[in-house]
C-alpha cells in the first residue's frame, strides 16, 4: 500500500505550525541551540568542493563528521574529518583547529565510527585502494594501526576499488563493505580487519569475502552494513536488475549463512524499481532497511520505502503492509537509525522546497506508520525552507546519546549542480 504525501503541503503546514507553536520544544523542529539548527563548515579555500558523507555523535555529545575536502571542481580531494562541540562550535583541541585532512590526490572518506577506546575509525578510498584510517581521540594519527594510522588494501588484483560502509565488532575487529570493478563486471565484497589493522585471515579468503556480481544481488554501493551481536554480518544493496533490493547475511567466517532467507540471501520487490540505501538493527534482532522506489516505470519520481525483516529473513507482518511501508514522499533517502523506543528515523533530501533540495528527516512508528508526533505527519522541519541555499544534500544521520536529538550531515552549496561553493553541513533536530 502506498501512503501518498504532498511534500509541498506538508512543508507549508510545518512552517505555519512552527510559527504558531508555543515556546515548548516540539519533536522534529530544528534545534535553535545549535546555530539556529544548521551549521556549515568550509575546510578548503574557495571555491570549495567539500562534502560530508558520514557523521557520529560521541558519548560526550561531540560531533564527528567525515568526508572530502576539495579546493575546486576538478581538483584532487583529500580525506577530511571535523569535530564540533555540542553547541556546534569547532573543537579546537581536535586535529588542527578542529579539522584533520590527509591523503591528498583524490581520496574521500565515506563512513566513520568510534571504537571502544574512543578512537575514530574512518574508511574511504586512498590511491586507488580501500583505505582505513584510525585517529586518537585528539585527532592524531594512531601509530599502532597499520602504517602510521593507515591501512590500504585492494579487493582483488587489477581492480578498481571503492568503499561504502564501516562497522565495528565488540571485539575490536573492523568490518568494511564496498565493491570493485574488474573487466566489465562489478562485484561486492566485505573485509574484516583485526584491531591492529591487519586483514583477519579467518574471514573469507585471507580477510576478504567476495559476494558476487550486481546481477545476483551483491551490489552494496549505498553502504548498507550491520553486525549482529553474534558476529554475523548483514550487507544490503540493489540487485542488478533494479527491480528488487537484497540483504545477505554472512557467518562470522565470511561464508553465506544458509539459515537466513534462501541460502543466505533475501530479496524483496518494492514498486517497479527500488534501491536499498541503509540498514539498522533493532534490539529484538529485527532488521530495518530503508531505500527508494518508483511507483511507476521511469521517469517516475523516487519515493521513500522501509522494509522490516524478522531475524530469520522473512518479512515482518507487523510492519507496514506485510513488512513493507511505502511512503509517497518524493525524496532521496540515505541513512536510517532506530531510536531506543523503536521509532525509525531516515535522513532524506527533499527536492520540492522552493525548487531546491534540502536536508530533513522522516520518522516512522514501530509499526511502519508515519509518526504524527514528529514534525508534520512524520516530516521534520527542512533546512533552509526559504531557499537561501541553492542545494543541500543529506548523507547521514546519527542519534545524540546525551540528549536523544538527531544530527545529520551533508553539504550546503550556494549554487546548484556543483557550480558553487560546497561546504560541510550539519543540522540538529529535537528528537523528543
Amino acid at each position: 500500500m502506498l501512503l501518498a504525501l504532498d511534500t509541498r503541503l506538508l512543508c507549508n503546514l510545518l512552517l505555519v505550525a512552527l510559527a504558531a507553536a508555543p515556546a515548548a520544544a516540539q519533536a522534529g523542529i530544528l534545534d535553535p541551540g545549535f546555530g539556529g539548527g544548521v551549521l556549515t563548515e568550509q575546510i578548503s579555500p574557495s571555491p570549495s568542493g567539500d562534502f560530508a558523507f558520514a557523521v557520529l555523535v560521541q558519548p560526550d555529545g561531540k560531533i564527528v563528521t567525515a568526508g572530502r575536502a576539495r579546493s575546486a571542481p576538478g581538483t584532487p580531494s583529500s580525506f577530511a574529518i571535523t569535530r564540533h562541540l555540542p553547541d556546534g562550535t569547532l573543537d579546537t583541541g581536535f586535529g588542527s583547529g578542529g579539522h584533520v585532512t590527509a591523503f591528498a590526490g583524490g581520496p574521500r572518506c565515506v563512513d566513520v565510527r568510534l571504537d571502544a577506546a574512543g578512537r575514530i575509525v574512518a574508511v574511504g578510498e586512498v590511491s586507488g585502494d580501500v583505505g582505513v584510517l584510525r585517529l586518537t581521540s585528539s585527532g592524531a594519527f594512531d601509530g599502532t594501526f597499520g602504517t602510521g594510522g593507515l591501512v590500504q588494501f585492494s579487493w582483488a588484483q587489477n581492480s578498481t576499488d571503492s568503499a561504502s560502509a564501516l562497522a565495528l565488532q565488540p571485539d575490536g575487529k573492523i568490518v568494511v563493505a564496498g565493491s570493485f570493478i574488474r573487466g566489465s563486471g562489478q562485484q561486492a565484497a566485505v573485509a574484516r580487519l583485526l584491531a591492529n589493522g591487519s586483514l583477519d585471515k579467518s574471514f573469507g579468503n585471507k580477510g576478504i569475502a567476495a559476494l558476487g556480481s550486481a546481477g545476483d544481488g551483491g551490489n552494496v554501493e549505498f553502504g548498507a552494513l550491520a553486525v549482529q551481536p553474534d558476529g554475523k554480518i548483514l550487507v544490503g544493496g540493489r540487485s542488478g536488475s533494479g527491480a528488487r533490493w537484497s540483504v545477505r547475511r554472512l557467518n562470522a567466517n565470511g561464508s553465506l549463512d544458509g539459515s537466513f532467507g534462501s541460502g543466505g540471501v533475501v530479496s524483496t520487490s518494492v514498486g517497479t524499481d527500488c534501491s536499498l540505501s541503509s540498514m539498522a538493527l533493532q534490539p529484538d534482532g529485527k532488521i530495518v532497511t530503508v531505500g527508494s522506489f518508483l511507483a511507476a516505470p521511469s521517469p517516475s519520481p523516487w519515493y521513500l520505502a522501509a522494509v522490516r525483516y524478522l531475524p530469520g529473513g522473512t518479512l515482518d507482518p507487523s510492519f507496514g503492509a506485510g513488512g513493507v511501508a511505502m511512503v509517497g514522499l518524493e525524496c532521496t533517502p540515505r541513512r536510517c537509525v532506530v531510536q531506543p523506543d523503536g521509532r525509525i528515523v531516515t535522513g532524506i533530501t527533499l527536492s520540492s522546497v522552493a525548487e531546491h533540495t534540502h536536508m530533513t528527516l522522516f520518522r516512522l512508528l514501530g509499526n511502519g506508520a508515519p509518526d504524527a508526533g514528529f514534525g508534520t505527519s512524520g516530516l521534520a522541519a527542512p533546512t533552509d525552507p526559504g531557499g537561501t541555499a541553492a542545494r543541500e544534500i543529506l548523507s547521514a544521520v546519527a542519534i545524540d546519546p546525551t540528549t536523544a536529538n538527531l544530527v545529520a550531515a551533508g553539504i550546503s552549496e550556494d549554487a546548484p549542480f556543483s557550480t558553487g561553493v560546497m561546504r560541510f553541513a550539519l543540522a540538529r533536530w529535537l528528537g523528543n
